[in-house]
């Protein structure tokens, strides 16, 4: 099976405009006017890309009332079963598995310290929390982790390695492949300058400095490769970084490490 082509810093590649479907993806949100489908993918921005489209849906829809979240969020539906459509776009966002692996070990921190508002008591947790040996090793506690039995890969290609979405973005060069779909739902662009008046919101996030400073050694570095044997095939090695994301604003108010939210450092 050939890496795929994502293509450069300003172009998506051909792996990008892929047409041929899958049977069922495992979580999607659907926008019926917009013929849009996205494929969430754990700790792969999902819950930012789904929450931000909805905001743009919404406001690029006359008389809709987009006050709440609720409110938007009626123009992005989440479904468990997202059976197969030819005449919606879909896409999807992979992330490097190097990277997306420390994201699990972090966000499993967030969830236990979300019900705590004290930052000195989130701090406290984190100083108990595994450390990411122990999550890539499987020797942690329970709760070590988040979502770790998803890997991207089987949720993209059919068991023939035939791609089963209509385009795939990097996280890594987020900004780029954003503004791609956007394009591709709508070539008119009005979705687009939506976007660009509304900006980018974070959402989900956890504050882990950058993941390379979490691997102290190679035998950690191959272990995620035999944890998550086939994401690398989606063309990533270990210092693949890209571009960071153009964040407006966060969901949490401030950056999650400034609320202890994740701070695993």
């Amino acid at each position: 099976m050939r890496a795929l082509d994502f293509g450069n810093l300003t172009h998506p590649g051909p792996d990008g405009s892929k047409t041929s479907q899958p049977q069922m993806y495992f979580l999607c949100y659907m926008n019926d006017r917009w013929k849009a489908m996205l494929l969430h993918i754990p700790k792969n921005a999902g819950s930012s890309v789904a929450e931000n489209l909805a905001d743009i849906f919404c406001a690029a829809t006359e008389n809709a009332t987009c006050d709440t979240k609720e409110q938007r969020m009626k123009h992005f539906k989440i479904s468990e079963k997202c059976v197969k459509n030819p005449s919606y776009f879909s896409f999807a966002f992979t992330r490097n598995p190097w990277d997306r692996a420390v994201s699990f070990w972090s966000y499993g921190l967030k969830r236990r310290q979300l019900a705590v508002k004290d930052l000195k008591k989130r701090k406290e947790l984190a100083a108990k929390y595994c450390s990411f040996r122990q999550f890539l090793f499987n020797k942690g506690r329970g709760g070590c982790g988040y979502h770790t039995e998803y890997e991207q890969y089987p949720l993209i290609y059919d068991s023939k390695g035939r791609p089963g979405l209509n385009f795939l973005g990097r996280v890594e060069h987020f900004q780029r492949d954003f503004q791609a779909i956007l394009m591709r739902i709508d070539p008119t662009g009005k979705l687009l300058a939506v976007y660009r008046k509304l900006g980018f919101v974070m959402h989900n996030d956890s504050g882990h400095r950058p993941y390379q400073d979490y691997y102290s050694d190679d035998e950690m570095k191959t272990r995620v490769t035999a944890k998550w044997p086939q994401d690398v095939k989606l063309g990533y090695t270990f210092n693949f970084t890209g571009v960071k994301m153009n964040i407006t604003t966060y969901a949490d108010g401030k950056p999650a490490a400034e609320l202890m939210f994740g701070d695993v450092a």
